[in-house]
Parts: C-alpha cells; structure tokens; sequence
C-alpha cells in the first residue's frame, strides 16, 4: 500500500501502485492510480509545460496487465449543485484517487447522514479507507453495504479481495464466489472476481481450480495476466487432460515468449491432437527450416 497521505506521490508512483494493486485482483482500486498517473503525465505533455529534472517519468504503457485505462475524464459539474444523490455519488467516484481519498470521505459522509444510505454509499466509503490504509474500517464499510444488498458486486469483490490479503482464505473464497453471481459471464467486470478467486485457489493448494480460472480470465482478456501465470495454467491444464484449453494458451505464448521448451510442448500436443499441420509450423519455427 502506498505511505502516509502526506508524501506526494509523483506519476510514476502512482502508476506503479495501480500496477501493484492490478495485480492484486483490485482492479477498482488501481484505476484511481491510473487516473491521478493518467493526469499528472497529461500536464506534463501540455505543450510548454516544463519536465521535472533529475526525476525520471516514462509514459503509460499501451496497455497493462489490468482492465483497460479509462478514457479522458469528461468534464463535472460542481459536487456541490448535482441534480440527486445518485449523481452526488456518482461524482464522488469518479473523484476518488489517493490524494483526494480523505476529502472524498468527508463529502461521503456527510452525504450518508442527508439520508443516502444506501449499498453503493458505503462501498464507496469501503474504498476511501482502503486508498487511506485502514483496513478494518474498510471491511466495516464492505459489510454494512452488504446488509443493504447481499448481492452488491463491487462490495463482495473488494471485501473478498481484502479479506484474500489478509489470509482469511476461506472467509473470502464464499464471497468471491458469490459475487460471480451477480455480474454477467465472460464480462470485463467480472475478471476482478475471477483473478482474486484464481489467487485465493493458488493460495489453497488447488492448481486445478485456479488453472480453469485462469483460462476464463485468458478468454475474456488474454494480456490481464503475467505471462508466468499462464505457462503455470497450461501445464495444469495440459494434466487435467483440457489439451484444448492448454493449446489455447500455449499458442498465445508462442510468440510472445519465444520459450523453445514451450513451444515443443505445444507441438507434443497438437501432434496427439492429430493437428499436424499446426504442429508442423511449431516444428518449423524451432528449427528454424522456415527461415528465408
């Protein structure tokens, strides 16, 4: 987690804290990051605007290992004239980074006691806590919104996904596979579910079921995980006797690894696929015959 509040963070920071927190399976907290980086590194690039010396910056990657950035933040009314409560929070969330996780709250808060009580509040709240380290008050505001509405899917996430740090394993595997519920199939929303229940099956000593995860993650978007995880998934598919989902992989790692090892293993397994064509290219490319 990031240092006190009261260090400012500079673009690069931020952006590797987004990165850490991706990783994490906490994709709602990293976009914060994301953002303030995304904006910093945008006044930079403002013609005339001077670089920092001495204080190296690169620019944001294509993309990342995460969900994908969001685009240019559309400009806001002022938060303190929204057309109702559902815009206030609106506008709130989309505010929120870790610089302004204190001020947020206290403008959430006050908007609680006018009466908005609702799940999408406290969760809210939730992830100010988090963006300030105080995870006991984050889990208190996660549970409260879950009172509300058992099935609020950003709540049992982040509970989930807090709960996964912490260890609490088989407290945060029910609610994460709960929350699988309540968002649709094969959507980019649901992959912060998938990847902290990947994680959380690592974790139990369950390769199997974390290998199945990983390859729904992989169909919905390929680059969301490190390449390492994937080699780890293909070979526990390739066990369980999914040689499909395992070729899937693999093939999406030929060209991205160059990994001789792995490749033969792609080529052993279309062979007993009887694709010999497929596994003939493989072949092709690892004894370089095709090269002009």
């Amino acid at each position: 987690m990031p240092p006190g509040l009261s260090v400012p963070l500079g673009s690069e920071q931020q952006f590797l804290y987004g990165e850490e927190l991706n990783n994490q399976g906490r994709p709602d907290l990293a976009v914060s990051f994301y953002r303030q980086a995304y904006v910093m590194l945008r006044g930079m690039a403002l013609p005339g605007a001077p670089l920092p010396s001495g204080v190296p910056q690169r620019a944001l990657p294509e993309s990342t290992a995460g969900l994908p950035m969001p685009g240019a933040p559309m400009p806001r009314q002022p938060l303190s004239a929204p057309a109702s409560p559902a815009d206030r929070l609106s506008a709130l969330r989309e505010k929120l980074t870790s610089a302004t996780a204190a001020e947020v709250e206290q403008e959430l808060r006050q908007l609680i006691v006018a009466g908005a009580r609702g799940a999408d509040a406290f969760s809210l709240l939730g992830m100010c806590h988090l963006l300030q380290n105080r995870p006991a008050e984050a889990e208190r505001a996660f549970r409260e919104a879950l009172k509300l509405d058992g099935g609020h899917y950003r709540s049992l996430v982040n509970l989930g996904g807090l709960l996964l740090k912490a260890g609490r394993l088989e407290e945060a595997v029910p609610l994460l596979e709960s929350s699988m519920q309540h968002t649709r199939e094969g959507s980019p929303e649901s992959l912060a579910a998938l990847t902290n229940l990947a994680v959380a099956q690592t974790q139990l000593g369950r390769p199997i079921d974390a290998a199945q995860l990983v390859l729904r993650i992989f169909r919905i978007k390929p680059d969301h995980l490190q390449p390492d995880k994937l080699v780890v998934a293909a070979s526990s598919l390739e066990e369980m006797g999914d040689d499909p989902g395992a070729i899937e992989v693999l093939q999406y790692l030929r060209s991205r690894l160059r990994d001789p090892g792995l490749n033969r293993r792609l080529a052993e397994l279309l062979e007993r696929r009887g694709d010999y064509q497929q596994a003939a290219l493989v072949y092709r490319e690892l004894t370089g015959s095709g090269a002009s």
